[in-house]
């Protein structure tokens, strides 16, 4: 039997792959200043509450309960899927959240190929009007996806993901001359 047409679901042309995101420069502040809030209000609130221990005691379990949500919901996660000749890209803040970054027809990228870092002198030779960085920033098998379209919301796009074999396969798939594989 034809592994495509078995009960398994498999296609070739579909892949959801989930990565681990990076933690941007927005994520690191947001953090450092909910901390510096956080050691102000404990600060404060012990020097005005020193007399009721039990206030300041509740005040402090809020506290870090707050930090505790500052952190987890800023922690990001990338989710890449192809399906029907697109590519969607989303972002996941807190694994409750969505947002979709962008979705290109794979079909018209000009070029896929293999780079080793966000700063990689190919992506900055690409001249595009938007980069889109979707991958962690220690990822072994990162990608660059190129479409230079005329006019629309998603002309000159660069999109900086990670793959792994499958998705590679689902990409390959509907665009097999623009996909340069990593050797």
């Amino acid at each position: 039997m034809n592994k495509a047409n078995s009960s398994e679901g498999f296609s070739p042309g579909f892949c959801e792959y989930l990565v681990p995101g990076f933690a941007g420069k927005k994520i690191i502040m947001l953090r450092i200043a909910s901390i510096l809030v956080g050691i102000l209000l404990l600060v404060l609130l012990f020097q005005l509450l020193s007399f009721i221990p039990q206030v300041f005691a509740v005040w402090f379990v809020l506290i870090c309960a707050f930090e505790v949500m500052v952190f987890r919901f800023s922690k990001r996660e990338f989710e890449y899927s192809v399906a029907m000749g697109e590519m969607s890209v989303d972002v996941i803040y807190g694994k409750k959240w969505r947002k979709k970054l962008i979705t290109v027809r794979v079909a018209d990228a000009d070029r896929i190929f293999p780079v080793d870092s966000f700063k990689d002198f190919q992506i900055e030779r690409l001249g595009a009007d938007r980069v889109i960085f979707a991958a962690p920033r220690k990822s072994e098998y990162m990608y660059c996806l190129y479409t230079k379209a005329d006019g629309g919301k998603n002309s000159k796009t660069a999109i900086v993901f990670s793959s792994c074999p499958k998705l590679n396969g689902a990409i390959k798939f509907y665009n097999r001359s623009a996909l340069t594989e990593r050797k």
